[in-house]
C-alpha cells in the first residue's frame, strides 16, 4: 500500500479550445484516435426555436461527418454530445437556424473533443457535513467526489481513505466503490465512510480515487486534512480593546455572515476584549480598499472605535469581472484562453480574465505591504464562491459561467501571498465550494444553499452558513464547556469552565459551575437552517457537555439553580450529555438575548456603511478626472474631505444633484447616480452619530448579556 501512495500520478486532461468564425469552427484534439467524445454547446437568440449542428470535412464541405437538429430552450441554449470515429482534426463545426437557415456558428461557446472517460475532484470531509480544513480527533469521515464525465462511458472507480500518524506512518486504509455515469458532468456524489473510525493515533487523513486498485491508475489528486486545533484569530484575554476591521465588498456590507461572527465571538469568547467592525462596502474591489485604508480603516479620528488594530480582508468578487462572462459553461482550463481579451464572437468587450485576476492579487499584495509597514495585523480570506449551479439556469441575471473559476485563481494567488508574507489565510473559497457541492449532492432538491439566486450574496440563512464556515476555517474549538465527574469519588475533569464545591454519591451529584462561554442560540432560523441541511453544527461548534460516571441505574434530572433542564438515564450521563441545545439551559437563555440584539446592530451597520459608501463615491468621483461624471462635481466648493462636517457633505451632495439636473438629467436619474448621493446623504448623514451610538450600545449590551454566570448544578434521581 505504501507503493500506492508513492507512485500517485495525476490524470492529464487532453483538450484544445476553439476559435469561432462566421462560417465554421474547428473542433481540435491534441492526438489522433479511433474515436472521440465530442461536446458542442452555444446560445442563440431567444427567438430561435432550434438549430442544426454539422461537422463538415475541411477539404470537402459536402462530406458531412455528423448532423443533428437540436431544440433550444427559452434562453436560446443548445448542446449536443456524441462519439465520433475518425480524425476530428479534419472537421469543422457549422451551426444554422432550423427555420431560416441563417448561419449561427457565431453563437457557439463550447466545442471540443476528448479521449478521457472521466476525471474526479476528491473532497475529504468529516461526517456531519462540516466543511473544515481538518478532521476532529477520533472523528469519522466521508468523501465527496466531484465528477466530470459528460464525454465518456459508465464506469466504476475505487475511493480510498488512508490514516497516518504524526510521523506519516500509514495506520489504516479503507476502500469503497463509486459508480460514474455517462452524464456526470460537475455532479457530486458522496462515498460514505461513516462506519470507519479513525485510529486514535491519527494525525492526518488522505483520500484518493483509483480506476483500478490492481493497476493503480489514479483519477484524482489526493485531498488531505490534518487533525485540527483551536486557532481563533483573536481570542485572548486583554485589558485593552482590540478592534478588528472586517473588510470586504457587498457580501460583507450586507453583514449577514458578519452577524454570525459577532454572535459567535460574543458567546464563545466573552472574556476576549475584541470588537469586530463591519468595514465592507458594496461594489468594492481590491483597488478600492487601497484608496480607503487611511480614512476609513486606520483613521484614529473615526468616531466608531478609532483606527482598527488589525483587519481581515475578503475581496475579489468585483475584481473577478463576473458581469462580463456570458458565453456559457466551459471546462475550467479553457476559461483563461477564451476570455483572453478578444476578439469575441459577439463583437462585444468581455475583458481579460487572467489580467483581472493578476491585478486583484497585485492589489492585495499592496494592502499586505501597507499593513506590515504600519504594524497592522492582517488575516487574508479567500473570496467566497460564485454559485454556478444549474439550479440557477433560469435565474435573472443569468449565471456568468467562469466567474467561480476566476475567483479560484484569485484564491490561489491569495494563498501564495500568505506563504510569501507569512500572513494567515482562511480559505473560504474552498470551504464554501466544498460545502455547496456536498449539500447539492445529498439534497438534490436544494436550490439556494449559501447565496441568493444571483449566485453571489448570502441572505440571512445563507449568511449564517457562511459565517459558520468562516469561523470553522479558523479551526475553532467545538467545546463551549465540558465537565466530567466520577460519582463514586468526586474526581473531575473540566474543560473551559471552573467547578467547585463538588459533592457526590452514586445517586446524587452537585457542584458549582462557571463556564467560560455560553452556547450559540439554537432557536434562530439560521441555526435551524444549518441543521436542516445535515450540518452537524451541534457537535462541531456547540458542545456543552455534562458527563457523570458510576451512577446507580435509573433516570436522573439535571437542574440548574433548582430548575430542571432535562432528564437522562445513567447510561446517557456516562456517555456525556450535550446540554447546549436544551431550552431551559440558562446559557441558552443568555444566548437568546445576545441573538436578539443582532438585527438592531445589523441594520444600523448597513446604514452606517451606506453613508461611508456615499462618501467614498463622492471622494472618488470628485478626484477621478477620467470619470464620465467628473464634470458634475462642484469643484469650486473644495474637497478637504477629512475636515468635512455633516453640513458640508450635504452641501456638496445637494449641489452635485443640482448640476445633474441642470444638464438635462431627470431628478429620478440624478437621485440614482452614485448610490443616490443627494437623498442618501440627507437621509442618513444627519443620523450618523445616532448610528454610531446605537452600534456601541449594542456591543456593550451584548458583552454584558454574554457574560457567563455561576450556577449550582444538581444531578439526582
Amino acid at each position: 500500500m505504501k507503493k500506492i501512495l508513492c507512485f500517485f500520478i495525476g490524470l492529464v486532461m487532453i483538450l484544445s479550445t476553439f476559435a469561432a468564425s462566421a462560417a465554421t469552427t474547428e473542433v481540435g484534439a491534441a492526438i489522433d484516435s479511433d474515436w472521440y467524445n465530442v461536446y458542442i454547446a452555444g446560445q442563440a437568440d431567444k427567438s430561435t426555436l432550434g438549430v442544426t449542428v454539422l461537422l463538415l470535412d475541411k477539404d470537402d464541405s459536402n462530406n458531412v461527418g455528423y448532423i443533428a437538429e437540436l431544440d433550444t430552450d427559452s434562453f436560446g441554449n443548445y448542446e449536443t454530445k456524441f462519439k465520433f470515429a475518425g480524425n476530428i482534426n479534419n472537421y469543422t463545426v457549422k451551426v444554422r437556424d432550423n427555420d431560416t437557415a441563417e448561419d449561427l456558428t457565431h453563437s457557439l461557446n463550447t466545442a471540443f473533443a476528448r479521449h478521457e472517460i472521466y476525471c474526479i475532484d476528491i473532497l475529504l470531509t468529516e461526517a456531519g457535513n462540516d466543511v473544515i480544513s481538518f478532521i476532529s480527533e477520533g472523528g469519522l469521515t466521508n468523501v465527496v467526489a466531484k465528477l466530470n464525465n459528460k464525454y465518456g462511458n459508465n464506469a466504476s472507480v475505487s475511493v480510498m481513505i488512508a490514516a497516518y500518524d504524526e510521523n506519516n506512518k500509514l495506520l489504516a486504509t479503507d476502500i469503497k466503490s463509486l459508480a460514474v455515469g455517462y452524464n456526470d458532468l460537475g455532479v457530486t456524489k458522496s462515498v460514505d465512510f461513516s462506519d470507519v473510525a479513525l485510529p486514535d493515533e491519527t494525525k492526518k487523513v488522505k483520500a484518493f480515487a483509483w480506476e483500478d486498485t490492481v493497476d493503480l491508475i489514479p483519477l484524482a489528486e489526493q485531498d488531505e486534512k490534518a487533525i485540527g486545533t483551536s486557532l481563533a484569530f483573536s481570542n485572548e484575554n486583554s485589558d485593552e480593546t482590540k478592534v478588528i476591521g472586517v473588510i470586504g465588498d457587498s457580501i460583507t456590507h450586507w453583514g449577514h455572515y458578519f452577524a454570525f461572527l459577532n454572535e459567535y465571538y460574543a458567546t464563545r469568547y466573552p472574556n476576549a476584549n475584541i470588537v469586530l467592525l463591519n468595514k465592507g462596502l458594496s461594489g468594492d474591489s481590491a483597488s478600492g480598499v487601497i484608496s480607503r485604508l487611511d480614512w476609513d480603516v486606520f483613521n484614529e479620528s473615526n468616531s466608531l472605535y478609532g483606527a482598527c488594530d488589525e483587519i481581515t480582508l475578503m475581496i475579489g468578487m468585483n475584481d473577478s469581472g463576473y458581469g462580463s462572462y456570458t458565453f456559457g459553461k466551459m471546462p475550467d482550463d479553457e476559461y483563461y484562453d477564451f476570455y483572453s481579451g478578444g476578439p469575441y464572437p459577439d463583437g462585444k468587450y468581455h475583458g481579460n480574465m487572467q489580467s483581472r485576476v493578476n491585478t486583484c492579487v497585485d492589489n492585495i499584495e499592496t494592502i499586505i505591504e501597507y499593513c506590515q509597514e504600519n504594524n497592522k495585523g492582517i488575516t487574508l480570506v479567500t473570496p467566497s464562491l460564485y454559485d454556478e449551479s444549474d439550479r440557477f439556469v433560469n435565474s435573472l441575471p443569468p449565471i456568468k459561467y467562469g466567474t467561480n473559476y476566476a475567483l479560484g485563481k484569485i484564491a490561489e494567488g491569495i494563498i501564495d501571498l500568505g506563504e510569501e508574507y507569512n500572513v494567515p489565510v482562511l480559505d473560504l473559497y474552498k470551504a464554501s465550494n466544498e460545502y455547496s457541492d456536498r449539500i447539492r449532492a445529498e439534497y438534490p432538491e436544494a436550490t439556494i444553499v449559501i447565496t441568493n439566486v444571483d449566485g453571489i450574496h448570502p441572505l440571512e440563512k445563507g449568511g449564517y452558513l457562511f459565517g459558520y464556515l468562516f469561523a470553522r476555517a479558523q479551526e475553532t474549538n467545538d467545546t463551549v464547556a465540558s465537565v466530567e465527574i466520577n460519582a463514586s469519588n468526586g474526581a473531575n475533569k473540566v474543560d473551559n469552565a471552573t467547578v467547585s464545591d463538588v459533592t457526590v454519591d452514586t445517586s446524587n451529584v452537585s457542584y458549582t459551575y462557571l463556564a467560560n462561554a455560553i452556547p450559540l442560540y439554537t432557536g434562530s432560523s439560521g441555526y435551524k437552517y444549518v441543521k436542516g441541511y445535515g450540518v452537524d453544527i451541534t457537535n462541531t461548534m456547540n458542545r456543552e457537555i455534562i458527563k457523570v460516571t458510576n451512577l446507580d441505574d435509573g433516570e436522573y434530572t439535571i437542574s440548574f439553580d433548582g430548575a430542571a433542564i432535562g432528564t437522562f438515564t445513567d447510561e446517557q450521563l456516562a456517555a456525556g450529555v450535550n446540554i447546549a441545545e436544551l431550552e431551559n439551559n440558562p446559557g441558552q437563555k443568555q444566548a437568546k438575548e445576545v441573538f436578539a440584539l443582532k438585527d438592531t446592530r445589523l441594520n444600523t451597520e448597513q446604514n452606517l456603511r451606506g453613508v461611508v459608501n456615499t462618501q467614498m463615491s463622492i471622494r472618488n468621483g470628485a478626484t477621478d478626472r477620467n470619470s464620465a461624471t467628473y464634470k458634475y462635481y462642484p469643484h469650486e466648493l473644495g474637497y478637504d474631505f477629512d475636515s468635512f462636517t455633516t453640513e458640508k457633505w450635504i452641501e456638496v451632495a445637494t449641489q452635485l444633484k443640482a448640476n445633474y439636473i441642470s444638464d438635462g438629467i431627470s431628478e429620478s436619474d440624478a437621485n440614482s447616480k452614485n448610490y443616490n448621493i443627494g437623498n442618501y446623504i440627507k437621509t442618513h448623514k444627519n443620523k450618523e452619530n445616532d448610528y454610531i451610538n446605537t452600534i456601541k450600545d449594542c456591543i456593550t449590551t451584548v458583552k454584558s448579556a454574554a457574560k457567563p454566570v455561576s450556577h449550582t448544578v444538581v444531578i439526582s434521581k
